[in-house]
């Protein structure tokens, strides 16, 4: 269920830019930010679930928008703000009630940004966005009345 809700989330997303699994990746902000360059990019990452009954589970994930600058100028600094912000609008437009196969439609929550700061190769930011969705069984097994 979660692998394929997350594999057609990346699917659209990739018609907006740049996208990725987290996988521990801030962990160190020099080795992200070395291998981020350019334009703002979004990492995917699963943060949970509970079940509502046997055949549905509310399902929770982080979406993580880097952005990045080679300059610690203030100039290119505001610049690559705007840049993150305008990114972030367009993943949230494309999001609002999107539904996939066997979801509900996806609820975003809440976004916070979790690092901002000048580094030794330029300007990093992160932002989190946090959503969740509902997803369904694609089959449901039951029992033949004769079986039992």
């Amino acid at each position: 269920m979660v692998d394929q809700f997350e594999t057609e989330l990346k699917d659209h997303l990739k018609t907006i830019g740049e996208v990725r699994s987290y996988l521990g990746e801030f962990d160190n902000p020099k080795e992200l930010e070395a291998c981020i360059k350019g334009e703002p990019i979004v990492f995917i990452d699963f943060d949970g679930d509970e079940y509502i009954d046997t055949y549905s589970k509310e399902c929770r994930w982080n979406l993580y928008i880097v952005g990045t600058t080679s300059s610690k100028h203030e100039t290119y600094r505001e610049k690559s703000r705007h840049e993150i912000i305008a990114f972030m609008e367009a993943i949230d437009k494309s999001l609002i009630d999107r539904s996939f196969t066997n979801s509900s439609p996806i609820k975003l929550i809440a976004s916070k940004k979790i690092f901002d700061g000048i580094t030794d190769h330029g300007y990093l930011s992160v932002y989190v966005r946090n959503f969740k969705a509902v997803l369904y069984e694609e089959t449901i097994d039951l029992i033949d009345e004769e079986e039992v």
